[in-house]
Formats: structure tokens, sequence, C-alpha cells
């Protein structure tokens, strides 16, 4: 059985946070990260509405709580509907959910946050890491939350985008990388993972074939615009 959301009431990979926004409507900004809006004992799935297109995430709301509620608050919130993946490395990850996207600026895509931060929850020891890996992820800062159960950064996995450690707002990022790609090798463990795509794999196939304005960019751009129409939160 399947249960649509609706709004609760409530009083980057890397983004680069910016707290000078006067737009406070188009930007969406909040004085506050959300409070609790999930019942962990139920299970979360997002449609992402995607180019006419739709793709499907499981939420993995018991491995990363608070993630997963800030996701699905924003998306209550309808703060996703019209933005823009502005950040694609074909082969590799397709980046949004930043509402400066919504503007005329392409300079300030990648800057937006919904007005808060929230911390990562990653247990170093749940995931696939050498004891080298695990040394190095808690030099980058990252501290290892025993309290939950991480998931491995692996294809199609959807994770949070942050600039440092400790620094989520609304940006996720979805993997297209095979698994045995050795560059999630070097991001597992430095980002929370939120969901896994189970459906909607045609359509992600589709998106990899548009085209980038540039490969030698930090922020490379596809140069046909993919709109996050709409994001749909439901319970199984």
């Amino acid at each position: 059985m399947f249960g649509l959301l609706g709004l609760t009431t409530q009083n980057v990979l890397f983004p680069f946070l910016n707290t000078g926004q006067t737009d406070v409507v188009l930007k969406k900004q909040f004085d506050s990260p959300p409070g609790r809006v999930i019942n962990t004992n139920l299970d979360y799935l997002a449609n992402l509405y995607i180019n006419g297109g739709v793709i499907t995430v499981d939420l993995f709301e018991n491995n990363a709580p608070n993630n997963v509620n800030n996701f699905v608050y924003l998306a209550l919130n309808d703060y996703y509907d019209g933005t823009k993946f502005h950040r694609f490395f074909p082969g590799l990850l397709l980046q949004g959910g930043d509402r400066n996207t919504l503007d005329t600026d392409p300079e300030n895509d990648g800057k937006g946050y919904p007005g808060y931060i929230i911390d990562d929850e990653i247990n170093l020891s749940t995931l696939n890491l050498t004891d080298s890996q695990i040394k190095k992820r808690k030099s980058y800062g990252i501290d290892s939350d025993p309290t939950v159960s991480s998931v491995n950064l692996v294809k199609y996995t959807l994770a949070m985008a942050s600039s440092t450690p400790d620094s989520n707002g609304s940006q996720f990022f979805i993997i297209l990388a095979d698994s045995s790609d050795s560059r999630l090798a070097e991001m597992n463990g430095k980002y929370t993972v939120i969901g896994q795509v189970i459906d909607g794999f045609a359509t992600l196939n589709q998106l990899q074939n548009i085209q980038v304005d540039s490969t030698d960019t930090n922020i490379p751009r596809p140069v046909q615009p993919i709109v996050l129409n709409n994001v749909e939160i439901f319970t199984r």
C-alpha cells in the first residue's frame, strides 16, 4: 500500500555556501533546520519528475534519518520544484537541488542552500573501507557516527552534496558510475547516502546522452536543461 504525504506544519558535490541571498521567496530560506516530519517505522520513497520522465528513489530513513527527514521536508515544501541539475559529470554523477538555478544568473548555481546546514550521518565502520581509508576520512574531518549504519556510495545511490564535512543543505547528487569505478572508492565515506534509485533507469539513461559545455571545469553544465519539475514523497 502506498500513501502520498502532504505538507506537515513546521515553525556540493560540493555546494559553496552563500548567506547573502535577498530574494527569500525565490530562495525559500528557512530560519532553522526542520523538526521531525518522518516516521522511521515507515518506508519512504520519492518520485523525481525530470524532463518528462520519473525516477523512483527508495529513501534510507533508518540509515540517515536526519538527512532523509531534511530531504522530505524540503520536498514537501516544494523546494525542489522547477530547479535544474546544474552539475553533470557524464558517467559519474548528476547534481541538483539548488534553487539558485531558478534565477537567470548561472554564476551562482551550486552556491544555494536552504538557510541552515545538516550534519553528516556516516558510520565509517559499516562501509567497505580499509583502515587506511578510514584514517583519511577522519583526517578530512568526518566524525564517524556509531548510531547509524551507513550505505556504500555505489551506482544509482543518492547522496547529499557538501563542500566540507557536516555542511549538507538541499543539494544532492545521483551516482551514475559503475560501482567498480575507482572514483567512487575515493568518494565513499565522505558523503551521506540517503537513498537508492529503484526505478526509472530508462530516464537516467536518456539523461546521460545530454552533452555538457565543458569537461574541464569544476561545474560542467548540461547544454540542454535537466529540470527537476517536482519531487513526490510517498510511503509503503
